[in-house]
């Protein structure tokens, strides 16, 4: 029986045994060392490989690379038209440009004096849409065919005293040497209809320039003239004043410096009375403050360089208008309560043709757009007398500009800019204009020829001898 027995418990062991195994084996118990090369549980666990294989590409299925995360590409900004429009046929010399305005609420208008004809040309810049209309055409002849006919700055001021602003348009004649030889300042006054009378001769004086202040006290604005030397009658420049009013009448003259450039008229030292600001061909400008009858009470030198143009404008944002001097250097006289007045250069890194004050980018502190040799170029006051330059317009290479001005089209921001200009210097001139937006930036498109600049349909065309 003992080995019936001991066989007995042998065989029950192995089946212990093997039935510990199995539990085990489906239970994924099993040490590492026991484990089979492939083990493959009861379901539902599914037979899997100790290294699994990448599934095979099939032909249904083509393997693709992983795709690329790109940036969109940034869109081109669209180019915007220059509208060219011909004003002048021929100069005589530098055209000037000036913007005005005619009324308060008015949008101010262009006035291109091109020394034998003068344009007053309306601006619709509205959405970006520009157009120009020309109102106002003056011709002029000189009374002889051997001398030519020059151009100055139109000025608009109330000089009537009828609540209006009326156009003060001056024309001086050269001879051959370009020696002064005379000249006529006309006025053009509202009419009750709004619109203006026919040119009435104001002055026969050779006014290279003319500004208008308040230098008395009669209702009317007064007007300041330079009248040039005239060597055939033994007389110097002088200065001039017209007492505004109903009736305008010349009062006090006083002598200048030869080659007169430009005059200013503002109050330079805060006495609430208008002062003159006097540029000529030397390296100063002097200034001539006014009492309340008009005379001369002190005046004061200030060495500055040669100035070629003087602008009225508060370029410190303190409320009162200060000297802008166009030449070389670019500088400003400040208003302050003194009769020894500094001159601040302003730093530019080309030679200035011309300047106009503005505030374009709308941050309270006024800018100064200006044309060099080649181009528009804005610079844009940073801090008090401290200015960045940015080029707003490179002019094509036939194309040389002359001056610039801006004229606000909406109260978002948006400015047409306006650019006189002459072919490689010579007629015809131009009037190139470009919307511009807020941003500042610009990416022009220049058309090959200038349109003819269309006259409004009430338009006035005006001769004057």
């Amino acid at each position: 029986m003992r080995p019936l027995a001991f066989l007995l418990t042998v065989s029950l062991g192995l089946v212990l045994g093997a039935l510990t195994v199995v539990t085990l084996s489906w239970l994924d118990q099993l040490p590492p060392a026991l484990r089979p090369a492939t083990v493959c549980p009861p379901q539902p666990k599914p037979c899997t490989e100790r290294a699994p294989k990448a599934a095979a590409p099939s032909a249904a299925a083509p393997s693709r690379p992983p795709e690329r995360v790109t940036e969109p590409a940034p869109t081109p900004k669209a180019e915007q038209a220059i509208e060219r429009y011909v004003v002048c046929e021929s100069s005589q010399a530098l055209p000037t440009l000036r913007l005005l305005r005619l009324d308060q609420n008015a949008r101010p208008v262009a006035t291109v004096h091109c020394g034998q004809s003068v344009h007053v040309v309306a601006v619709d810049a509205v959405a970006g849409t520009l157009d120009a209309q020309r109102i106002i055409r003056i011709d002029t002849h000189a009374p002889t065919t051997d001398l030519l006919v020059q151009p100055a700055l139109v000025v608009a001021s109330d000089v009537s005293a009828d609540g209006h602003a009326d156009l003060l348009v001056p024309f001086w004649w050269q001879d051959k040497t370009g020696a002064p030889r005379g000249g006529s300042v006309y006025e053009l006054v509202r009419d009750p209809s709004g619109g203006f009378a026919a040119p009435l001769l104001l002055s026969s004086v050779a006014a290279r320039a003319v500004t208008a202040g308040h230098f008395d006290e009669a209702p009317g604005a007064d007007l300041a003239l330079a009248n040039l030397e005239d060597a055939r009658v033994g007389r110097h420049s002088e200065l001039v004043f017209v007492h505004g009013g109903p009736a305008p009448l010349k009062g006090q003259t006083f002598v200048l410096g030869n080659d007169v450039r430009d005059l200013a008229a503002l109050d330079l030292d805060l006495d609430s009375r208008d002062d003159l600001v006097v540029a000529a061909q030397k390296p100063s400008v002097e200034v001539l403050y006014l009492a309340a009858d008009a005379t001369v009470r002190a005046r004061a030198a200030v060495v500055t360089g040669e100035t070629r143009q003087i602008l009225a404008a508060d370029v410190d944002g303190d409320g009162h208008d200060d000297a802008v001097l166009v030449g070389e250097p670019l500088a400003v006289l400040l208003a302050s309560p003194t009769t020894e007045p500094t001159a601040h250069s302003i730093a530019v890194n080309e030679p200035v043709r011309s300047v106009f004050p503005v505030d374009l980018n709308a941050d309270g502190k006024l800018d100064l757009l200006v044309t060099t040799a080649s181009s528009v170029v804005l610079l844009t006051q940073t801090t008090a007398l401290h200015f960045e330059p940015k080029t707003l317009l490179a002019l094509p290479g036939n194309l040389l500009p002359v001056s610039a001005a801006a004229i606000s089209s909406d109260a978002d921001g948006h400015f047409a800019l306006l650019v006189l200009a002459l072919e490689a210097g010579k007629p015809p001139v131009e009037l190139a204009m470009v919307a511009l937006a807020p941003d500042l930036e610009l990416t022009p498109s220049w058309s090959a020829k200038p349109a003819p600049l269309r006259d409004a349909p009430v338009g006035l065309h005006f001769v004057t001898r």
